[in-house]
């Protein structure tokens, strides 16, 4: 069957649906619609579906499906849907080039254009000059996406107030600020309270820099940035610093994982390691091996996520006692056990006292 002849059976599948009341019919059926249509990527969706009936090129169900597999298919929708909101935001996901092909009144419709720049920051080099030359547009653009900032002229890239607005967005943005700013200590100390993830972008003249760092792993603003939670958080300080004991204590309450980067020495300090494995309980891979075999580190570590028992010493796993322990501590970890001990009358026995 040819795709046109499948999208309009289909079609009146789903208006036959609509008619009788049966929403998840209606749903299934346009989900197997863009099915079908990203099924013919092989043959060119863009191509095949210039060639459907304007009927179909005119219909929403149709018009979502296309776009959605294959967002250049925008420019042969309606001229109708091409203004439809719903129908450009989705071509736009999967292609921003596809915003040329919007309507002239959704591209002169601000509340649609800052949609589509929160989808992608790239969209606003395409965005009518009113648009781009608006103060005031801009500054709710940047709060929708930081990387607006790279379409900027010099001079917002050298206001501070702009490129914070950005930097709260993504740590990348500081890629675009002006060189004046990321110079400025006092800047960068504002900018990393806000968003720690900056740091991967800096030189390593702030590397050395404990205020700053401690500024990224404890900031003050938690609810309204992005504090430098990630594994690799140490890896962008100095090694004078990822030995100093206060920062790498922080820097585990954001993220066990962070165990892993401190000097020898931190990552031998059991008190240190225990707080990461309570922090992130499958954080017991990483640790030193020694401490792979502590009772306690592996019992806080599982309380904190069962899945740690997959990071246990194999002797461990067939001690049944001190399963039977770890039972207590979570009966979640019971999945994680041997068939041999999942059967066992006695750690059945402790699961089931625990429901």
């Amino acid at each position: 069957m040819e795709l046109e002849e499948k999208v309009r059976d289909l079609l009146t599948k789903i208006q036959v649906a609509e008619k009788e009341g049966k929403p998840l019919d209606n749903l299934l059926l346009a989900l197997e619609l863009m099915l079908d249509l990203d099924n013919s990527r092989s043959d060119s969706l863009y191509d095949v579906f210039q060639t459907f009936g304007e009927d179909l090129r005119s219909n929403k169900y149709v018009a979502v499906a296309a776009v959605y597999n294959d967002g250049f298919c925008l420019e042969h929708v309606s001229e109708e849907l091409k203004n439809d909101e719903d129908v450009a935001l989705v071509a736009i996901k999967d292609a921003s080039y596809a915003y040329k092909y919007a309507g002239q009144f959704l591209k002169l419709n601000e509340e649609f254009n800052l949609k589509a720049i929160k989808i992608d920051g790239d969209i606003f080099k395409y965005i009518p000059k009113e648009f781009q030359e608006s103060d005031e547009f801009i500054l709710k653009a940047l709060k929708e996406n930081g990387s607006v900032l790279k379409y900027l002229n010099d001079d917002y890239k050298k206001d501070k107030n702009v490129c914070l607005e950005a930097i709260k967005f993504g740590g990348d943005c500081i890629e675009y600020v002006s060189e004046e700013l990321t110079s400025d200590r006092d800047f960068i100390l504002e900018a990393v309270s806000y968003n720690g993830y900056i740091l991967e972008y800096l030189d390593d003249s702030y590397a050395d820099d404990k205020e700053i760092a401690l500024l990224a792993v404890d900031p003050p603003y938690k609810d309204s940035c992005h504090c430098l939670l990630k594994e690799a958080c140490l890896d962008y300080f100095s090694e004078k610093l990822k030995d100093d004991e206060e920062l790498v204590r922080k820097a585990i309450l954001c993220d066990g994982m962070n165990i892993q980067y401190a000097s020898d020495r931190l990552q031998d300090n059991r008190e240190l390691v225990l707080l990461s494995v309570k922090t992130s309980g499958y954080v017991l891979e990483f640790i030193p091996e020694d401490y792979k075999y502590d009772k306690e580190i592996i019992i806080t570590a599982v309380i904190s996520d069962e899945s740690a028992y997959d990071c246990m010493p194999k002797e461990l796993k067939k001690d049944k006692e001190f399963v039977i322990e770890l039972v207590k501590a979570n009966p979640n970890v019971y999945v994680y056990l041997s068939k041999k001990l999942q059967n066992d009358e006695d750690v059945l026995k402790i699961k089931n006292q625990s429901l």
